[in-house]
């Protein structure tokens, strides 16, 4: 299937799923939270469930050189327009179209709307790692499966980087 958020529903044909997955790089996208948690609960069944893995955004908030918040941590109705000639899954290549638009929603935001429509939270876990050198900072720690976390070492204030939820 190949549909924007607004045309998913129908797109499905009303079908529906016992699990959903959103995941990395995927809210910051859409305008409304809202909109996406109705077409997730619209698109599973019954005692369907809801897994969230995303950027926190804490972390979409905060300057690229250092830990301060620089960008709005909730839903604007405006966008973020990104004018980078590169993106976070390959920075060196550069892009064809070089503006694009992104939102943040708090974590309040995104399970309020999820509630709201009906699905029942039964995790929320925030992590201080991160999956690229999100900061100058950070340094790889390695992990089991091979892949590389990345964490702030030594570190005192620790921000949440990742969340998870699960309906």
């Amino acid at each position: 299937m190949c549909a924007g958020i607004d045309e998913a529903i129908a797109a499905l044909n009303g079908a529906r799923f016992h699990v959903t997955c959103t995941t990395i790089g995927s809210l910051c996208w859409l305008p409304s939270i809202e909109r996406w948690a109705e077409v997730v609960a619209a698109t599973l069944v019954s005692g369907g469930r809801l897994y969230l893995h995303d950027v926190h955004p804490v972390a979409w908030s905060m300057a690229e050189e250092d830990f301060r918040l620089t960008e709005t941590y909730f839903e604007e109705a405006e966008p973020w327009v990104d004018d980078s000639p590169g993106t976070y899954t390959d920075a060196n290549r550069p892009r064809q179209v070089q503006r694009s638009y992104e939102w943040n929603h708090s974590l309040g935001e995104i399970i309020t709307a999820l509630i709201r429509h009906g699905l029942r939270i039964t995790a929320l876990t925030e992590h201080d790692w991160t999956l690229w050198s999100r900061w100058p900072w950070l340094i790889p720690v390695p992990k089991g499966s091979g892949r590389y976390r990345r964490t702030c070492p030594g570190c005192r204030c620790r921000s949440p980087s990742w969340r998870n939820a699960r309906s």
